[in-house]
């Protein structure tokens, strides 16, 4: 790897680090990039443990190949030479898991929280497990500012997670790795960032997607117009689901939740709600330096495993089918659409989209699903469709906002039949 890094240059030498730093939270060794700069004067250059060296690979970086452990303190020497960045963000975990990744990836956000004032952990743990919610208190005795919320239901853990106490909120995974700097490079950067960004995102994230492993770069978000910026934000595709690892305002974390909280149920895209009201909220910003974090999605790669992972958050199976009805009525709703055609141009592309996506999965919801509701099964993907070619061919935004709320009305009267007929 080192030489792969010496060998490509500067350019190539920023894209391995986003990709690779986040190794240093898996279960093997990995390859961890620094920037030389901070490596404080007591650090050797060359330093040889267990047969693997770290040595500097240019003027700027240097890499290390060793174990977990090693690498670890590698990173510690180097983080305690940074000036500490004050500033209030609550760290929302929402864990399940049992497994020691999660155990390491809490731990090193309940040291970051002893470490580094005005930074507040909260482990929100719906696994129902007396072992680990032992181990969390345990954990949270130590010192720092470190809440446990041990709550099965999703609903009332995440409302207890949320605060006003804090002005910006981070949501971590307990299955995702990151780099061991990323809460360091979020107070240093939410320390400068101005009054108008609602949304701090990482500058790249690794994405697994079974075989294929791509590195997906954020572009900032910063017009003054809102339509502007939903349109540039939604464009985005790769990245809508970047709730989790984003510091998002506090304020506009309350708001997606209070409109959660008036949904019959939580469908699985609610995350991507979420960014797309911080874009129109305010400027979506990124952060400075390669902060990475790797997130497996393969279970979203796979087209039968993610329609079963979207129909278990629906009431009854047959409602996936529309899943993409039910997501565009969202943005209508949450987004407020209504009157707004310049908002309506802004989120047409994704519209059209989801309408493409739904009319290309039906048949394979179909026969997963299996649907047993007595309705017009044919007649609505038929309307689907013809909402897809509405959408592709209108040009007039008073009229695209239209058809935005027809559909908005007809999900409101499909889903009110299904739930009644459940």
């Amino acid at each position: 790897m080192a030489e792969l890094i010496a060998s490509q240059g500067p350019a190539a030498r920023d894209q391995v680090a986003a990709l690779m730093r986040w190794e240093i939270l898996a279960e093997y060794g990995g390859v961890v990039l620094l920037p030389g700069r901070r490596v404080p004067d007591t650090l050797e250059p060359r330093l040889q443990v267990g047969g693997s060296w770290v040595e500097d690979v240019d003027e700027g970086w240097m890499a290390c190949s060793a174990g977990h452990e090693i690498v670890t303190a590698v990173v510690r020497t180097v983080l305690a030479s940074r000036p500490t960045a004050r500033g209030r963000i609550n760290v929302l975990m929402m864990t399940v898991r049992t497994g020691s990744l999660m155990r390491r990836i809490t731990e090193l956000l309940a040291a970051d929280c002893r470490r580094l004032p005005g930074v507040r952990l909260t482990v929100a743990d719906g696994s129902e497990d007396a072992d680990k919610a032992r181990w969390l208190r345990d954990l949270a005795a130590l010192g720092g500012d470190v809440r446990v919320i041990c709550q099965r239901e999703i609903a009332p853990r995440f409302s207890a997670g949320l605060t006003d106490e804090h002005e910006w909120t981070l949501l971590v995974a307990d299955d995702d790795s990151f780099s061991l700097d990323y809460v360091d490079v979020y107070l240093e950067h939410l320390a400068q960032v101005s009054s108008d960004v609602s949304m701090v995102a990482p500058s790249a994230y690794v994405q697994r997607l079974g075989e294929i492993v791509q590195c997906n770069m954020v572009e900032k978000v910063r017009a003054v117009d809102p339509a502007t910026r939903l349109a540039s934000w939604v464009s985005q595709r790769h990245v809508q689901g970047l709730a989790y690892y984003s510091a998002v305002r506090t304020s506009v974390w309350l708001e997606w939740y209070r409109y959660c909280q008036s949904r019959p149920y939580m469908p699985s895209y609610v995350d991507q709600l979420l960014t797309a009201l911080a874009a129109l909220r305010g400027g979506i910003d990124r952060v400075r330096g390669c902060s990475a974090l790797t997130r497996d999605d393969t279970d979203w790669a796979v087209a039968e495993s993610s329609i079963r992972l979207d129909m278990r958050a629906y009431p009854q199976a047959d409602m996936v089918l529309l899943h993409e009805l039910w997501w565009i009525a969202d943005y209508v709703r949450l987004l407020g659409l209504a009157g707004r055609p310049e908002l309506a141009m802004a989120a047409r592309q994704r519209a059209v989209d989801l309408l493409g996506v739904l009319h290309h999965a039906w048949p394979a919801r179909e026969r997963l699903a299996r649907p047993r509701t007595s309705v017009d099964w044919d007649g609505m993907r038929e309307r689907m469709r013809l909402w897809l070619i509405a959408m592709q061919n209108t040009k007039d935004p008073v009229a695209l906002e239209r058809e935005f709320l027809a559909i908005e009305a007809y999900a409101r009267a499909a889903e009110i039949s299904l739930l009644l007929k459940m």
